[in-house]
């Protein structure tokens, strides 16, 4: 694909349109409303050819403890790993147990796009990739869409992986991962 192998994603696929979707509570409190980018089928389209290829060769630096997001590696499992030593250590005399919670919530949305290339080097990822997904993150464009209405300027995204994206999830995963 001569995206991937000039390292450029095409500018004309970086606009997205973001869409509120309602999690939970009033609709009239916004913090209740998750930014869903709406991309182009291209834009999916490129990206799932690179993430496929990239999760097989990448899986396995993943932590042990990453469970979200992954093949094979559901919150089901997650719970019965975190229970299963929870047990073990505390059938162990004199053996307290600390649990660690993280909220990621908006997390998606805070991600430097320049730590995250960092990152992905680190983490394994050959040149021609890192160029691609620096290309894909930078110079972005959304417009918000509210239903029928959609604004009329556009505003430049700082930061972040799209949510609603295919490559958001693996992408935030690399940036969240602590061991490889």
């Amino acid at each position: 694909m001569e995206s991937y192998d000039s390292g450029v994603f095409p500018e004309v696929l970086k606009s997205s349109i973001v869409v509120p979707i309602h999690k939970k509570g009033p609709l009239t409190d916004p913090g209740n409303f998750r930014p869903i980018s709406l991309t182009h089928s291209l834009s999916r389209l490129f990206e799932k050819l690179i993430v496929d290829r990239l999760r097989k060769d990448l899986f396995s630096r993943f932590s042990k403890y990453q469970f979200g997001f992954l093949n094979k590696r559901s919150c089901v499992l997650a719970l019965l790993e975190s229970l299963s030593r929870v047990q073990m250590l505390a059938s162990k005399k004199n053996k307290l147990v600390d649990i660690l919670y993280f909220d990621f919530r908006k997390a998606f949305d805070s991600v430097p796009h320049d730590l995250l290339v960092c990152k992905l080097l680190n983490f394994g990822m050959d040149a021609k990739a890192c160029a691609w997904f620096n290309s894909f993150l930078s110079n972005r464009t959304a417009k918000v869409k509210i239903k029928e209405h959609v604004s009329a300027n556009a505003f430049k995204v700082m930061s972040g992986v799209p949510q609603g994206s295919v490559s958001g999830p693996f992408l935030f995963l690399i940036y969240i991962n602590v061991s490889h």
